[in-house]
Order: C-alpha cells, then sequence, then structure tokens
C-alpha cells in the first residue's frame, strides 16, 4: 500500500488527528464584505429597474408651438404691476406691465446719488494724482512720454 499514495498524502493524513486549520476573520471584515455586497446588488437592481434621460445630440432650431417669444424691457426698472395674464391674447402695443425706473435701493437709497458722488470722488481722486505726478515728471523729463501715451487723460486734466 506504500506504492499507491505518495509520502506526502501519507504525511498530511497523519497531521489531521490536531484537527483542522481555521482562519478567524474579523467581525469588521464581514460587515464590509456584507456592505461591498449590497452596493454590488443596488447597483445591479438600478442598472436593471432604473429610469435614466435618454440624451441625443441633434441640430436644428427648436420653435415653441405656442408661438411664444422673449421680451426685454426697453429701460431698467422694477415691476410695479402686470396688466396682462399668462396665456391671455394681446394685440400689438398693448401695454404688458408698469415698470417703475425708480431707483432707489433698501440699502443704498437713490443709486443714482449714490453713483455719482462715487464717480466725482474717483475723479477727484486722479486729478489729486495726476497733479503730485506733473512736477515729478517734469523733473525726471518724462513729461513728454507720459504725454504720448495718455494725451487724452492729460487733456482733460489741464482743461478742467
Amino acid at each position: 500500500m506504500g506504492d499507491l499514495f505518495r509520502g506526502e498524502v501519507l504525511q498530511a493524513q497523519r497531521g489531521q488527528w490536531m484537527g483542522a486549520i481555521n482562519l478567524a476573520t474579523p467581525l469588521a471584515f464581514t460587515w464590509w464584505a456584507l456592505l461591498a455586497a449590497s452596493l454590488a446588488a443596488a447597483i445591479v437592481l438600478f442598472l436593471i429597474f432604473g429610469h435614466y434621460t435618454r440624451r441625443a445630440e441633434v441640430t436644428g432650431q427648436l420653435q415653441p408651438s405656442a408661438g411664444m417669444l422673449t421680451l426685454s424691457a426697453q429701460t431698467t426698472g422694477t415691476i410695479n404691476r402686470a396688466l396682462v395674464h399668462e396665456g391671455e391674447r394681446v394685440k400689438a402695443g398693448q401695454p404688458l406691465v408698469e415698470i417703475s425706473a425708480n431707483l432707489v435701493s433698501a440699502s443704498m437709497g437713490d443709486t443714482h446719488a449714490v453713483i455719482s458722488a462715487q464717480l466725482r470722488a474717483q475723479q477727484a481722486q486722479v486729478r489729486t494724482t495726476l497733479a503730485n505726478l506733473k512736477p515729478q515728471m517734469r523733473r525726471t523729463g518724462t513729461i513728454g512720454n507720459f504725454c504720448g501715451r495718455s494725451c487724452g487723460v492729460q487733456q482733460v486734466h489741464e482743461s478742467g
């Protein structure tokens, strides 16, 4: 009987009296495996039963069937009142909304006055800077070069 089996097999059977080898896996590994399996199952179920939007590239021009169009106001402002309702038929030249051109902001007050004041302050700052640079540029001889690049600013400053 010794020739029928290899020696390694006989040696392995002699060690079986101590029991089989059992590797203990941590509990966290089991949870991670269950999580991965459930995510894989969820993805497969989504691919089978899920709905998604079909995407296609087309060329052409979209035209609304109801004849809608985009309107823009000739001036900026706030709509005070709508004179027509959605879906209502209108005639050419009929007013659609009442727009208030009063540009008053809750945080800044009269925006025209605030913007004008800011522009006047910037203009005064530019004039002061030019007035301070003029003597320095005359001393260094760069006034002609400066006027060549920004004559418009120089002429405005001298006329103002």
